[in-house]
């Protein structure tokens, strides 16, 4: 039986060393103010990702995310296609987990969150949601994150 959950996740940075846009950076803490007709509003602090559409954030965001893919593998559950890891499939800030059973993406799933805890990451359950296909899956069967179940289905 093969698995697949597909998780949303929300990144949250208090610094960010490299950042090239219209912001400010103050000491490694980023700010961010709004222009309006030549205008420009009391600026605020961005405690949260990174920019979308900037051309570093990509970038960023896969050093950032990068070692949640070795973590997974290194886990021992996952799929492979000969020696390739195609365990878990990354998308902009989606994480596609790939499993032979359910138990070993509930395993995913949970070093997932321990990456998480580990560089303040947060999953959303609510946006999270897994599929199975073929063999025979107990209904009594769920998976969780952060101990709340996982929506079965697209």
């Amino acid at each position: 039986m093969d698995c697949f959950i597909k998780c949303s996740l929300k990144v949250y940075q208090e610094y960010l060393l490299i950042y090239l846009s219209t912001g400010i950076v103050i000491f490694g803490v980023l700010y961010h103010g709004i222009s309006w007709n030549s205008v420009l509003g009391k600026c605020f602090k961005v405690l949260c990702g990174v920019r979308q559409g900037g051309v570093l954030s990509p970038y960023l965001f896969a050093l950032y995310i990068d070692d949640v893919i070795d973590d997974l593998r290194k886990s021992g559950y996952g799929i492979y296609i000969g020696l390739i890891f195609v365990g878990c499939i990354l998308y902009a800030d989606d994480i596609l987990l790939v499993s032979g059973s359910c138990t070993g993406l509930q395993q995913m799933v949970n070093v997932c969150v321990q990456y998480g805890k580990l560089w303040d990451i947060s999953f959303n359950p609510a946006k999270s949601h897994y599929i199975t296909f073929g063999g025979s899956f107990s209904s009594l069967t769920r998976i969780t994150l952060n101990k709340r179940g996982i929506k079965e289905g697209c």
